[in-house]
């Protein structure tokens, strides 16, 4: 049985990134394919096996995360979001995703609505500020009530010792300087 190959589509309608490098190949299963995939800026290839071919379609299961944070806090931000690129997630911060003449909070509302997770970064500097950080918690809730009831969707996570805002008061956070932080950031995404 031959099965054919027309489109290769990330899943949650994400677009590939322009330069993504694919490497095919037969999968071990029928109607399947394995990747290679390497998106522009990382370092190694990811091998996602078995891909299953539907009506021409491979679906790739790849996790959009938007990183909601205080502007003092890019540096620390920014690591971590290299890392999870790194680690084979498209990550979305306003420094590097946003284009000269994008309207900003049109962009930034519908990466919100389509990423799979809300990384909240939380410092004592971002719980006390006045500003756009704040719109972004209030507009990830809202997104939150669209989904289904106890689906993970906003992960927030305290880069120093700051009090989680009541919004948040009945997600579990993440605190970062604990020993494993990492690796539990990495299965709560890799979860659903």
């Amino acid at each position: 049985m031959t099965t054919e190959l027309h489109t290769i589509l990330l899943s949650g309608g994400h677009e590939i990134p322009n330069g993504t490098l694919l490497e095919v190949s037969r999968g071990s299963e029928s109607a399947a394919i394995n990747l290679k995939v390497k998106f522009p800026g990382q370092k190694d290839y990811r091998t996602i096996e078995n891909v299953a071919i539907k009506d021409g379609v491979a679906l790739i299961a790849v996790k959009l995360l938007f990183f909601s944070y205080a502007k003092e806090n890019r540096a620390e931000v920014r690591e971590i979001a290299d890392r999870l690129f790194q680690d084979g997630f498209l990550t979305w911060l306003d420094y590097k995703d946003l284009k000269p003449g994008d309207n900003w909070k049109t962009r930034i509302d519908d990466v919100i609505q389509r990423a799979d997770y809300v990384l909240l970064f939380l410092s004592s500097t971002s719980v006390s500020k006045v500003g756009y950080v704040q719109r972004e918690l209030k507009y990830a809730l809202e997104q939150m009530q669209l989904r289904p009831t106890g689906r993970r969707y906003i992960i927030p996570i305290r880069l120093d010792n700051c009090d989680v805002p009541r919004e948040l008061g009945e997600i579990q956070w993440l605190n970062l300087w604990q020993e494993g932080a990492y690796q539990k950031l990495i299965d709560a995404i890799e979860e659903q």
